[in-house]
């Protein structure tokens, strides 16, 4: 029925950093199952299922093609998806976090301070949060949104309180 069979495309927000807005938010990360007829390198391949991976952790199939439910080869790729998505699932930042959020002050280039919550904080935070701050320093960037930004790329929930507009005056 197929020549080949591929599982080689992940997508979504669990492991494309900063794809969280293209997404439905139920979703962790999801894997095409790719068929193709022929071996003909222009044959355009056709996705005959996906494998999906809920932000709770839950596995779902999507049959594209309903005759594909008995073939073999997309079995063992359907598997092969899921253990890919199990261990993306366990490299998650949040599977590693400590369940307490943190608080940080930050100063911006004009003396006024925000306070920030991390609410998934974890043992790599403080440092990836030095490097980002060390970064947005040293570029133009008169915003924290650039800075934030980066950190919410990372994986990170991380929410700006409302403390903001308070200008810190040397001592």
């Amino acid at each position: 029925m197929y020549a080949e069979i591929r599982h080689d495309h992940m997508f979504g927000p669990g492991v494309e950093p900063g794809a969280a807005g293209m997404y439905d938010k139920g979703l962790f990360a999801g894997v095409t199952i790719d068929a193709w007829k022929t071996m003909d390198d222009s044959e355009d391949g056709t996705v005959v299922a996906q494998v999906l991976m809920s932000s709770h952790g839950d596995i779902i199939v999507a049959w594209h093609d309903n005759g594909a439910r008995l073939n073999r080869c997309v079995l063992e790729a359907i598997e092969a998806a899921k253990q890919d998505l199990a261990e993306a699932w366990a490299n998650r930042p949040t599977a590693r976090t400590v369940k307490q959020s943190k608080l940080y002050y930050l100063k911006d280039k004009e003396g006024y301070l925000d306070l920030i919550q991390v609410n998934n904080w974890d043992n790599h935070f403080d440092q990836r949060m030095d490097e980002a701050y060390e970064q947005w320093q040293a570029s133009k960037s008169e915003f924290h949104e650039e800075f934030l930004g980066h950190l919410r790329t990372l994986g990170y929930d991380i929410d700006v309180l409302p403390y903001t507009d308070v200008k810190l005056y040397p001592a």
